[in-house]
């Protein structure tokens, strides 16, 4: 039975897996996959964040086949001096789809079943096929005249950039008299070139051949040109935290970069071009779009990336305030009952003003009460206002309105002295005093009716004083009563 193990995987809190067949069917649901058939499968992983699940590659387990060699009757024929003209045949192979003859240095030169066209040296084959099967035969050797040792020259290669096929080889010997020629071989033994330096080819495995004064051609060394794999950007992964309210609040972050040559050059950019950040991640962000361009060592780019960034509005709770009851002008710290941490809030004159009061970080407000009012008060985070909550303030007794005169004559107009809205005053006490300072009328209730007579006789015309007592926790309130 056939498994799929070695994955690696990371993410948020517990990691789940599932694998699926090509029918859709859940065939495991652990990080390793084992002891199923031949087939595809996918595995789809998901952690405890609210991004969605992300999928492997499909994955083909195969059915095992072997490879076989019969190397008895192999026929090798010695390399001239003056040429590459040796071969390796006759070795008999079944079950195999790829050859690889390398020699002791594990250099490869030929990719075909019989090895021709070489130079004196040990040859083995490698052959393997789809099934990860792999064969090899003993060392042959292939005779040939000794040629000329050269000194130990430099040769170089460069690597394969931005997607071009840009690699040169260089060799430092081209100035030695004994060498009568060169030739620099692919790996598919093609000529690509016969002078000392060459340019503008692909990646791969190069060799250099010498040719000395006497004809004899051998290889002198093997070179590996690799290619610095092209920048690329995986955006699966990526987070985009949305600015919030207005407040440059949202980042990018989570941007997967492989390929290209370190260290690589990151810029961001807003939308009028202007550079805002040098980082993969970035942070404190309005909304907007952004994008990163990427830049390696090798001054290789790659097209930009483009992220839109929207900015989110959230409902905020209404403030809750109670209502305030003095007895006296004075400053009062009101606080919201059901205060937030985050933001700021507001105190407004009126249901419909544009315009606040005072916008404070805390959720206490100081208010000098000289009467009644009414407030508003909202919460604000960034540009998000909640829905106005009223703050009423109460003066006990500012909304008495106190007759400064009556006239009890009976004519059935103003004969008694009485105060509106006193009702609203149970404990209410009223006290009259002449002008020398005797008390001349008491009342303790809220349905004051003075006749204007004490003892039950008319008091004389003129001027009284009263004071009034609205409850035991107000300040007294006086002032002049005329009787006419």
């Amino acid at each position: 039975m056939g498994s799929i193990k070695g994955i690696t995987t990371s993410g948020a809190g517990t990691l789940t897996y599932k694998w699926t067949n090509d029918k859709s069917q859940t065939v495991g649901t652990n990080l390793d996959l084992e002891n199923v058939g031949a087939g595809k499968y996918k595995l789809e992983i998901k952690d405890d964040s609210a991004c969605p699940p992300i999928f492997s590659q499909v994955f083909d387990i195969i059915v095992d086949g072997g490879i076989t060699l019969n190397q008895v009757g192999v026929d090798i024929k010695k390399s001239a001096c003056n040429v590459a003209n040796g071969y390796i045949k006759g070795v008999s192979v079944s079950g195999a789809t790829t050859f690889s003859w390398v020699d002791r240095q594990g250099r490869t030169v030929s990719s075909t079943q019989n090895l021709e066209n070489v130079t004196a040296g040990e040859y083995k084959l490698i052959a393997t096929n789809g099934n990860g099967c792999r064969e090899e035969t003993n060392f042959f050797t292939v005779g040939q005249y000794q040629p000329r040792t050269f000194t130990n020259y430099t040769v170089s290669a460069s690597d394969a950039i931005c997607g071009l096929n840009n690699v040169t080889l260089s060799f430092s010997g081209d100035n030695d008299v004994n060498i009568t020629g060169m030739r620099w071989l692919n790996e598919n033994n093609q000529l690509v070139g016969t002078r000392a330096q060459v340019s503008n080819l692909p990646e791969g495995t190069y060799r250099l051949f010498l040719k000395d004064e006497n004809g004899c051609e051998t290889l002198y060394q093997s070179i590996t040109a690799n290619r610095i794999p092209l920048i690329t950007a995986d955006k699966n992964k990526v987070k985009i935290n949305p600015d919030l309210c207005g407040q440059n609040i949202g980042s990018i972050s989570g941007i997967t970069i492989t390929g290209g040559k370190t260290p690589l050059i990151y810029s961001w950019k807003n939308e009028n071009l202007q550079q805002i950040g040098d980082k993969l991640d970035i942070f404190n962000l309005p909304a907007g779009t952004y994008s990163l361009h990427i830049r390696d060592a090798s001054n290789c780019e790659i097209s930009p990336l483009s992220f839109t960034l929207q900015n989110q509005s959230t409902t905020l709770i209404t403030p809750t305030l109670d209502v305030v009851s003095i007895c006296a002008p004075m400053t009062v710290n009101v606080p919201v009952k059901n205060p937030s941490s985050n933001g700021a809030y507001r105190l407004y004159s009126s249901f419909t003003a544009t315009t606040p009061i005072i916008e404070q970080n805390h959720s206490v407000f100081q208010i000098n009460a000289e009467s009644n009012a009414t407030y508003y008060v909202t919460q604000v985070v960034g540009e998000c206002e909640s829905e106005r909550g009223v703050l009423k303030i109460q003066l006990n007794g500012a909304e008495l309105k106190i007759p400064n005169s009556f006239s009890p004559n009976d004519d059935g107009i103003n004969d008694f002295w009485s105060i509106p809205d006193l009702d609203k005053y149970p404990d209410a006490k009223i006290k009259i005093f002449n002008r020398t300072g005797n008390q001349v009328f008491e009342y303790v209730g809220s349905s004051l009716k003075f006749d204007g007579k004490y003892k039950g006789a008319k008091l004389p015309l003129g001027v009284y004083y009263y004071i009034i007592s609205l409850s035991k926790n107000c300040r007294q309130m006086s002032g002049s009563l005329l009787i006419l």
